[in-house]
């Protein structure tokens, strides 16, 4: 497990560690430390293995039926107005991915101008989409391989996709065609490209 994900799981329980940066300082250590004490082991400071376990643990069972923060439930008035006339994404497809675990789905109302754009290309393709990262909460951000804590993504602004008929290059050059697009790249190898929008 990296310092970020350790940083990650500690600030999920509401203990301060300095930042999701990576580092692992003199919060990061006391972070730990202060879990430990709660979590009725040695409190060393030191992130092993039975640490490791039980922060897990005190994460699966932190409080499940309480609402993380304040966000647009899945029938919530404000995002099925933000989807409609939207023909070929659901907000099921924008929802963050840590399925729960750290946010109910929807840390932010989806850019209306994004979804515009990539409902725009996909009506163009003729074909199907599939996305691969659209919504993230904070934590899920932070634990993705290769994010920046301020990514789009976080503020419904950004949309990882693929259209079927479409290689990596093609989606690119008409998503960068389309005045509304910021900023475009392929992911990896393709055929997933990221689109985000002002």
């Amino acid at each position: 497990m990296t310092n970020k994900q350790k940083q990650c799981l500690l600030t999920y329980l509401g203990y301060d560690t300095g930042g999701v940066d990576g580092i692992w300082g003199n919060k990061s250590r006391q972070a730990v430390e202060c879990a430990q004490e709660d979590l009725g082991i040695p409190a060393d400071g030191v992130w092993g293995p039975q640490t490791e376990t039980a922060v897990l643990e005190a994460v699966y069972t932190y409080d499940v039926d309480a609402p993380v923060q304040q966000e647009p439930e899945m029938g919530d008035p404000e995002l099925a107005a933000r989807f409609k006339g939207i023909r070929y994404w659901s907000p099921e497809e924008f929802r963050c991915q840590c399925y729960g675990k750290y946010c109910n789905g929807f840390p932010a109302l989806p850019n209306r101008t994004l979804l515009e754009l990539v409902d725009d290309l996909r009506h163009k393709a003729g074909a199907p989409g599939h996305r691969s990262s659209g919504l993230r909460c904070q934590i899920h951000n932070d634990l993705q391989p290769g994010s920046v804590p301020d990514s789009r993504h976080r503020t419904g602004k950004a949309f990882d996709f693929m259209l079927e008929n479409k290689t990596g290059q093609q989606l690119l050059a008409m998503a960068q065609a389309d005045p509304r697009c910021r900023y475009a790249y392929i992911i990896g190898n393709g055929p997933y490209v990221h689109v985000d929008v002002n």
